[in-house]
């Protein structure tokens, strides 16, 4: 069976959020093999502002899965960590995409390889490019190019740690 390396996001905004990341990469590891993770980035949330920041991240992940059975794996993922139906772009403790991978094109009423809106979504391409810096998009853009035109200006910056909210006395 033929092995493909996928770029997969990974995001949250529910804490533990890096717990949540970590979560995710260890069960991507006992599904394939995960070659390279980004560092994790605090990142504004994108489509629906009101709601706490993200933590995003990256993961360049090997598997002999096929496109679709990677789809419900995340899925499957996704669920076992707790994410519940939502509203769109709403707070979540865990969403996983596939961004891209070394294989044709897909398009399905459920998926899109690559993924549709990663390239106007700088939390997406700024891990993109910590574990694939010679990333070229399917007309030849590179990924560098893809951060300078993005349009999405959202603060996407190094997490350092979780922040201490005392309790309320």
């Amino acid at each position: 069976m033929n092995a493909y390396t996928y770029i997969i996001g990974l995001g949250g905004n529910i804490a533990p959020r890096q717990d949540y990341l970590r979560q995710a990469l260890a069960m991507l590891e006992k599904e394939g093999t995960v070659l390279r993770v980004s560092p994790f980035y605090e990142t504004a949330p994108w489509g629906v502002t009101d709601q706490p920041a993200f933590l995003n991240a990256a993961a360049l992940w090997q598997s002999d899965k096929t496109p679709g059975d990677v789809l419900h794996f995340l899925k499957q993922t996704e669920s076992a960590l707790g994410r519940l139906p939502a509203r769109r772009w709403g707070p979540r403790r865990i969403d996983l995409d596939i961004i891209d991978y070394d294989g044709p094109e897909v398009h399905t009423e459920n998926l899109h390889i690559p993924h549709a809106a990663f390239s106007r979504r700088l939390f997406v391409l700024i891990p993109m490019r910590d574990i694939l810096p010679e990333y070229q998009n399917r007309e030849g853009r590179t990924i560098q190019t893809l951060i300078k035109q993005c349009s999405d200006k959202g603060s996407v910056k190094p997490y350092t740690g979780e922040r201490h909210v005392p309790h309320a006395l």
